[in-house]
């Protein structure tokens, strides 16, 4: 079966389309596979999939959870970013590194929890989470790119666990 979606492979595709299912013989998606899709407001993974490329749902402002199986290992930047309506997250359990500006402009998310696996938050990840209030970060965190969690007006508290070596700057800005 088809193990990777290369990146641009569905550009101007799906603008329509509402679900997408995806087999377990997929491996890897390409940057920007689904960026745009904006009426896409359901996805489903299979068991195989462990990374996931730069901007592969970025725009896709229908979308308003999302379960990433515990196969995957990493996500690039901005994923997720400009969701507008993601209010729902579950991360993989495997998960070792969430690229900058992952969640970038989520505004209806309100709470995530970072699995123990995490190592490395990039850059700008949460940045103008204007809705998050609550998040939990691994046991294994060790750095926290600059910028992470700015424009995040209404976290106002936040545990940072003594795994953590590195805390670049800016991360809590505005």
């Amino acid at each position: 079966g088809v193990e990777e979606l290369n990146g641009g492979f569905f550009y101007n595709f799906g603008k329509n389309v509402t679900s997408v299912t995806l087999p377990n013989s997929v491996k890897n998606i390409g940057n920007s596979a689904f960026s745009n899709w904006t009426n896409l407001s359901e996805v489903t993974f299979g068991d195989s999939l462990m990374t996931i490329g730069e901007g592969v749902f970025q725009g896709c402002t229908a979308l308003e959870s999302i379960i990433i199986p515990n196969s995957v290992i990493s996500f690039a930047r901005d994923v997720f970013s400009n969701c507008s309506n993601l209010a729902s997250v579950t991360l993989s359990n495997s998960l070792k590194t969430i690229g900058g500006g992952s969640f970038r402009e989520c505004t209806r998310l309100d709470s995530i929890i970072i699995p123990n696996s995490v190592t490395t938050i990039e850059d700008r990840v949460f940045e103008g989470c204007t809705k998050l209030s609550y998040i939990t970060l691994g046991d294994s965190l060790k750095t926290i790119g600059g910028g992470s969690f700015s424009e995040c007006t209404r976290l106002d508290s936040i545990i940072i666990p003594n795994s953590v070596t590195t805390i670049e700057d800016r991360v809590f800005e505005g």
